[in-house]
């Protein structure tokens, strides 16, 4: 009977899937890649650290902007410089993220 039961526990281990620490997303080098991105960005947002931010986006980076809000699109070249003076407005900045692992995601801050 005993060996039934560590057969059981043997097949059952074996076809667990390791998953990254309190999450139920399978450890993958891809997952651990997108979620280490998501850390440098939390990191060098709530810093206020507009190169840090810069640093992780492309340079072909391309945003259309609000006209309804005023907002003017921007490109890579204007990238920092928004960023600097957008975030030299803002006093405290906490962020938080859900990652599923279905592909769902939610985002909250604070200011």
């Amino acid at each position: 009977m005993r060996s039934i039961a560590l057969l059981a526990c043997l097949a059952a281990a074996a076809c667990s899937h390791a998953t990254l620490p309190g999450t139920n997303i399978r450890d993958t080098p891809q997952n651990r890649a997108v979620l280490d991105v998501f850390g440098r960005y939390k990191q060098a947002l709530e810093a206020r650290d507009a190169g840090a931010i810069l640093a992780l986006t492309t340079p072909d980076y391309a945003d259309p902007g609000d006209p309804a809000r005023g907002i003017s699109p921007t490109d890579h070249q204007h990238l920092e410089q928004r960023l600097k003076g957008d975030l030299s407005r803002v006093t405290g900045l906490r962020l938080e993220a859900t990652v599923k692992d279905n592909g769902e995601w939610k985002i909250a801050s604070g200011l």
